[in-house]
């Protein structure tokens, strides 16, 4: 079902990652100045034809690149539950690399 309201592009919301915000993520988790860079060079790709980076969000789980992740439900603000799973999932791909 939620594939099926992505297709369409029906979402509740999203949000506009910011910098800062990234940064601050980054620090927290004790990653890398480069990782930082890394993950800022992904997200500033993902524009999905707007002007500003964005992350559409439904239910759960959010859309980045063609993939499903889900929220982290550990975390307070609803930002920091899409941007650390999203630092994870962008972690583990350039590990693959």
């Amino acid at each position: 079902m939620w594939w099926e309201l992505a297709r369409k592009y029906i979402f509740e919301g999203y949000i506009e990652p910011k910098k800062t915000q990234i940064q601050e993520c980054i620090y927290h988790k004790g990653h890398s100045k480069e990782m930082e860079e890394y993950v800022w060079h992904a997200i500033l790709q993902h524009k999905m034809g707007y002007a500003k980076p964005h992350i559409p969000y439904l239910l759960d789980a959010f859309l980045f690149d063609g993939k499903r992740i889900k929220l982290d439900q550990r975390y307070e603000l609803f930002e920091e539950r899409v941007l650390y799973p999203l630092i994870e999932h962008l972690r583990q791909e350039k590990v693959r690399k």
